[in-house]
């Protein structure tokens, strides 16, 4: 992907492993001084429940990185995660979101934090109005090449339904890369497309300084046996 003047990242998530996510990133695009404007489109509470994550953005660059927190009345108008129906539309909910903030920001490339998230209204003829990416968190589709795999007939079903939302979201004009946080999965992405870009990303690893820990301590503390 090459540079661009302003970058939108996409994520509603509160939860997880997301706002560790947001701090590699960020910690990259600084550490490379890579050009333009990173634009981080979020849930309300975000500022709020990940601090931490906003005041590390603006210790490093505090021009450049903005984090935009979506209003507390949009993020309560999306669908509630309640069962399979409510969650498909939620999909259709925060595409529509992206598109605005795509929109209003002038975003030049859009990267979907959670591109899973987002298959469903890529199949069935939204379209972007910004060329985007996104990582892909959960691919199963490819796990029937696994040797020993035995799947039962509704993971068959799953995996058949995934590749077909696949096929058509990469075919999506303006879809350019595909980041899969599963190895396996890049070469089996890359023959369901002629166009997007099909990238591993490897899971990332904070080293921590072992010899600031007193392991005897943690290890009484926390009832491991020597």
């Amino acid at each position: 992907m090459s540079p661009v003047e302003n970058l939108l990242l996409f994520d509603l998530s509160l939860g997880g492993h997301h706002p560790s996510y947001m701090e590699y990133l960020i910690a990259y695009w600084h550490r490379q001084q890579l050009p333009g404007q990173l634009h981080f489109v979020v849930a309300p509470e975000f500022p709020t429940v990940h601090r931490a994550t906003v005041d590390y953005a603006h210790s490093l660059d505090g021009e450049r990185i903005h984090f935009w927190a979506i209003a507390p009345a949009e993020f309560a108008a999306l669908s509630p995660r309640s069962n399979g129906w409510t969650r498909a539309k939620r999909h259709f909910d925060e595409w529509a979101v992206f598109q605005k903030y795509a929109k209003t920001l002038n975003a030049d490339y859009g990267l979907l934090l959670y591109f899973d998230t987002c298959f469903l209204p890529l199949a069935f003829g939204q379209s972007s109005s910004i060329p985007f990416g996104g990582i892909y968190f959960r691919p199963t589709f490819h796990y029937r090449s696994f040797s020993h795999y035995r799947p039962r007939r509704r993971d068959l079903l799953q995996q058949w339904r995934e590749q077909s939302l696949l096929r058509r979201v990469l075919a999506q004009p303006q879809c350019r890369d595909c980041f899969s946080l599963d190895p396996y999965a890049v070469e089996p992405l890359r023959q369901l497309t002629d166009g997007a870009q099909i990238w591993p990303l490897a899971d990332p690893v904070r080293p921590f300084d072992l010899g600031a820990i007193d392991l005897m301590a943690q290890r009484s503390a926390l009832g491991i046996p020597p």
